[in-house]
């Protein structure tokens, strides 16, 4: 449970594919466990982490050594991964932050595509809840 908060430094401070690449897929594996997420993490993976995911998701400079464009796909694990963690959808960090946004064209894009193929992309271990769906439905449950 430690590497996930400890990977969040890894993640906003790195700059290269190189760089984020290990750190992102280890929090992704580590968050798509169904083991519950001691409650002292939820502090540190906050809107303002979520926020630094969705703002990589959205830009459109990439990093030159990642030509093929794989870094959103790569924070948007992130983000799905974290996203099993919030069962109350009214208290939903992840839905919160992105109600803040003006646009997420990339992210809906990216979901839609894998919503589409009935992909779950944080699919590490057996489990029951495919990443996708959940966070396509939570957006959609949210009363605001």
């Amino acid at each position: 449970a430690v590497v996930s908060t400890q990977s969040t430094g890894d993640i906003q401070g790195a700059k290269t594919l190189g760089q984020l690449e290990c750190p992102c897929k280890l929090f992704s594996a580590v968050l798509s466990h169904p083991n519950v997420m001691p409650r002292t993490h939820f502090d540190q993976l906050d809107e303002r982490f979520i926020t630094h995911l969705l703002t990589e998701i959205e830009s459109t400079e990439r990093p030159p050594d990642d030509p093929d464009g794989i870094l959103p796909n790569i924070f948007l694990k992130c983000i799905l991964s974290l996203n099993l963690h919030y069962t109350d959808v009214k208290n939903n960090r992840v839905c919160d932050t992105l109600k803040s946004r003006t646009h997420a064209s990339n992210l809906t894009e990216m979901l839609l595509v894998a919503f589409n193929r009935a992909e779950n992309l944080t699919a590490y271990f057996p489990v029951n809840v495919n990443s996708v769906n959940k966070l396509v439905t939570d957006m959609m449950s949210n009363p605001d």
